[in-house]
């Protein structure tokens, strides 16, 4: 049951190593894209600036955008899933160097932890949202890389039926994400880009090939695994 989500790993990869194919070209990726980053120079190789993920484990699927300001005493946070919008009420930090930093969003519906490093690398990420933990992955935006969030599903059509969510978030040459299985169950994934050339940090064994559309807009492509084959598709979201 758990393999949906690992099969679903190295198709990522293979449509996502597409995104850096040259297309770049977009008047309507979705309502609140951007085609540029909205982070500043002054926040690259900082903790504050712009942070932009994706959720995709306890059932849900989502995206989520948070900023810790200058003077990393205010920050804000919007997550959206399930076509609700939750915007923070409440931030903290917890700076110490020595085990990194740690910046709190929350309000009455969900928390969400990021810790980092001195120059914004996100450590870690954890998500409550109404009472569940939620899987999540993150990514920090500089001023030259635009972090694109996908969203979309996974399905088995050959060796089963099973089917599941898969999310990811294309930040340069790297990118995170996550897949959820039948059971519930979610794997984070990670891997690098070069071209349409790509490199899985995890799972490995699977192979996949996809494409994206020439307006950024949509994914879609297929999945391999020893006695088992499937298709994915998804859009971008945020």
């Amino acid at each position: 049951m758990k393999r949906g989500s690992l099969f679903l790993a190295l198709w990522m990869c293979s449509w996502i190593a597409a995104c850096g194919s040259g297309d770049t070209e977009n008047t309507d990726v979705c309502p609140e894209c951007v085609m540029t980053p909205e982070a500043v120079a002054a926040d690259d190789g900082m903790p504050t600036g712009v942070y932009k993920g994706v959720l995709f484990g306890g059932g849900v699927s989502g995206n989520v955008k948070a900023t810790i300001a200058t003077d990393q005493s205010t920050g804000t946070c919007q997550i959206k899933t399930g076509g609700q919008t939750y915007n923070s009420s409440d931030f903290t930090a917890s700076i110490t160097r020595a085990v990194g930093m740690t910046y709190t969003f929350s309000n009455s519906n969900f928390t969400l932890i990021l810790v980092l490093d001195d120059a914004g690398k996100v450590a870690s990420v954890t998500l409550t949202l109404s009472g569940n933990d939620i899987g999540a992955s993150v990514a920090k935006e500089q001023s030259t890389v635009l972090v694109e969030c996908f969203e979309g599903t996974w399905t088995q059509t050959v060796g089963g039926g099973d089917h599941g969510i898969w999310n990811v978030a294309i930040h340069g040459s790297r990118f995170v994400g996550g897949a959820t299985g039948p059971d519930g169950s979610w794997s984070v994934i990670t891997g690098t880009m070069d071209g349409l050339q790509f490199i899985v940090d995890n799972p490995e064994g699977q192979t996949g090939t996809g494409s994206l559309s020439k307006d950024r807009k949509t994914v879609s492509g297929t999945w391999e695994w020893p006695g088992a084959s499937g298709t994915t598709e998804g859009q971008r979201t945020l």
